[in-house]
């Protein structure tokens, strides 16, 4: 009983310690509770003087600020003295809106406008500019009086009878606008005309300029819609860029209008085929001959191009996409002044659009011509001239084809040459590390034009190809054509010159621009060469024009088509030469077998 007793008096013992200890520890975090927001309170107060104390400093600031402002404004002339001045120089203009200096002024609820000159001028212009555009819409009074009648006092408001009327110009009534406080004060502003206006701002030549580089823009814009809606009406591409969206895009009319275009063509080749291998002609033997060889070989490209618009079609528009985020990237053409080359690429581009819109009225107008010269029996007239019509379509669009890799490498040449002239200032420039970040940048942006130029070859390889071989036998059988419409009219000749001179020139233009972007490529290699020769040449700049030099050298730009043959104007020579060998071989064969019929006729 004893022992039960004591372990129950500790067991007591024990649990009024665990009561003791949680009571002192409630009590504790209670102290801290009621801690908390005391400390809170005083964190506020004190941020609370923190802030009263930082206003009186920004406000004494500001007032030490004003009095330095006043000093210096009572050293410089008042308003009326610069009004006075600027009425005798009237070179160098004020500001025309300045914020009040006198206390008595202060009391307006707005701020005061503060206008810069050139801002103050070009708002003047504004407002010439807008005269003139009234002087257009009735016959009230001219620019020139309203400055002739400025130092009359305003006109009234019962004189207002009607804004459609004509002001009449009292000796109660002024048209000055432009006047300040005291209207008797000519300020210097006051322009007569926009030219004048001009020369105080300066904008004369700026706005030259813009405007001579949007008109190339926009010729290029409209050339290009005009191409691009007729290479989908004859089925050359569903592809349109657009120029707000800033990427190319295939609608479903424009998939419908290509892919029946398309259709149609191979119905007509297939026709002409047919035509051309069954039907016999009233011409001698050579001239069949060469008529069905030229017939064949052409419907057969237009038969191979209709099977390569698709992936044309999707090279094309990836290319577009690629080299329009390199342009976003880096903006060549805020490095400086345009060069010949960039001039003479706008040449080329306008004599290319010239060309082949050229090629296609002379192929309508020789076929025409070639019809009328067979003297076959018309069955439908409407129906032979329909199919005729659709075959010079379906024959052009070898060349609409070809405008479209013309485009791609024009634009490709343009930033190969805006990249060198940039690359020529930074090498001038000889100022690391900038420029060499940016070196590095521009050999990058290198290789990614060589590579579009190399895609953009590997999708067009076969197009490529077909455009030699139909130049070749086209051209070889236009001037057999020739020479055996001597007995013609001259209208026949004339038609038939042309048409070959065009074909010479837009192979040749084809050929100039892809060796224009081969000249740019190693253009690069030439300009880093001559880092080297600098007097004090920086070793970092040195070591990146020495890898972008060896890029260039183990990477050359070659467009071989296939591997087969390099195009330039070495090749179009060559092309030209093989034209004029088959001329001579077929009048050759014309002329034997003249012969032998003659003496045949003559054993008769």
């Amino acid at each position: 009983m004893l022992l039960r007793r004591l372990e129950s008096q500790k067991q007591r013992r024990q649990r009024r310690l665990l009561l003791e200890r949680s009571s002192g520890g409630n009590r504790s975090s209670r102290c801290r509770a009621n801690y908390l927001p005391g400390l809170l309170i005083v964190l506020l107060v004190l941020l609370q003087n923190f802030e009263l104390h930082m206003c009186r400093q920004l406000m004494g600031a500001a007032v030490h600020r004003r009095k330095d402002m006043d000093i210096d404004e009572q050293l410089l002339p008042t308003s009326m003295e610069k009004r006075a001045i600027a009425a005798t120089t009237v070179s160098q203009p004020e500001e025309i809106f300045s914020a009040p200096n006198d206390a008595a002024d202060m009391s307006y609820d707005e701020y005061p406008m503060v206008v810069p000159k050139r801002a103050a001028l070009l708002l003047d212009r504004l407002m010439v500019a807008l005269h003139h555009a009234l002087e257009n819409e009735r016959d009230g009074h001219r620019i020139g009086d309203f400055y002739a009648n400025k130092n009359m006092m305003q006109l009234k408001p019962n004189e207002y009878k009607n804004a459609l009327e004509p002001l009449q110009a009292t000796e109660e009534g002024n048209f000055h606008m432009y006047s300040d406080d005291d209207p008797g004060v000519m300020l210097d502003y006051d322009f007569k005309d926009i030219n004048q206006i001009n020369r105080a701002t300066g904008e004369t030549f700026m706005a030259f300029g813009v405007r001579m580089l949007a008109r190339p823009r926009q010729v290029r814009r409209w050339l290009y819609e005009l191409y691009a809606f007729y290479a989908i009406f004859i089925g050359v591409t569903s592809y349109r860029y657009d120029f707000e969206l800033r990427q190319g895009r295939s609608t479903r009319w424009t998939r419908i209008v290509a892919t029946l275009a398309n259709l149609i063509v191979v119905a007509v080749t297939l026709v002409d085929l047919l035509g051309v291998w069954f039907v016999i002609l009233d011409v001698n033997v050579v001239t069949e001959q060469t008529m069905r060889l030229d017939a064949t070989v052409n419907d057969m490209i237009c038969l191979v191009r209709v099977l390569q618009r698709l992936p044309q079609d999707r090279a094309c528009n990836q290319i577009v996409l690629e080299l329009r985020r390199l342009r976003r990237i880096h903006q060549y053409h805020a490095t400086g002044q345009d060069s010949q080359l960039e001039h003479w690429l706008e040449h080329i581009y306008l004599a290319k659009n010239f060309v082949m819109w050229a090629v296609a009225s002379f192929l309508l107008a020789f076929m025409l011509l070639v019809y009328q010269f067979m003297g076959v029996p018309p069955t439908n007239v409407y129906l032979e001239r329909l199919l005729l019509i659709l075959n010079v379509l379906a024959m052009d669009g070898q060349d609409v084809a070809m405008h479209m890799h013309f485009l791609l490498n024009w634009r490709i040449c343009r930033l190969y040459v805006r990249l060198n002239r940039r690359l020529g200032q930074l090498l001038r420039g000889n100022s690391p590390p900038v420029d060499t970040l940016e070196l590095h940048h521009l050999r990058w942006q290198h290789a990614q034009l060589s590579a579009l130029m190399q895609r953009l070859t590997s999708a067009y390889k076969l197009t490529m190809l077909s455009n030699r071989l139909c130049l070749v036998v086209t051209a070889a059988a236009l001037g057999y054509y020739i020479s055996i419409f001597r007995a013609q009219p001259i209208i026949y000749q004339i038609v038939g010159f042309g048409l070959f001179a065009l074909l010479a020139l837009d192979s040749y233009i084809l050929d100039l621009i892809t060796d224009w972007t081969v000249h740019c490529h190693r253009e690069s290699s030439w300009l880093l060469r001559q880092h080297q020769q600098l007097p004090r040449a920086d070793r970092q700049l040195s070591r990146a024009c020495d890898i972008f030099a060896l890029q260039v050298a183990c990477f050359p730009l070659k467009i071989k088509p296939c591997g087969l043959l390099e195009c330039g104007r070495a090749t179009w020579l060559s092309n030209v030469a093989c034209i004029i060998a088959w001329m001579v071989v077929l009048l050759q064969y014309r002329i034997a077998f003249d012969s032998k019929t003659l003496s045949r006729c003559g054993k008769i």
